[in-house]
């Protein structure tokens, strides 16, 4: 798989300490370029956020 291959940006959703759905994402170098500023009650709210930002962002994990 070359570079060009592989995904510019990972984004992961996941629940926070307090139970609420929060997503970052993650350039090709594992740094963090986007994150949640505030948690959402919903995954799918989380999501939608998410993919406003970033919507060529590639989803890799739903933490539960």
């Amino acid at each position: 798989m070359s570079t060009s291959d592989t995904p510019k940006e990972r984004l992961t959703l996941y629940r926070s300490g307090d139970g609420l759905w929060r997503w970052n994402v993650k350039a090709r170098n594992h740094r963090i370029i986007g994150a949640a500023e505030q948690g959402h009650r919903s995954r799918r709210r989380a999501l939608r956020k998410a993919r406003r930002q970033f919507p060529d962002a590639v989803l890799v994990a739903v933490e539960p």
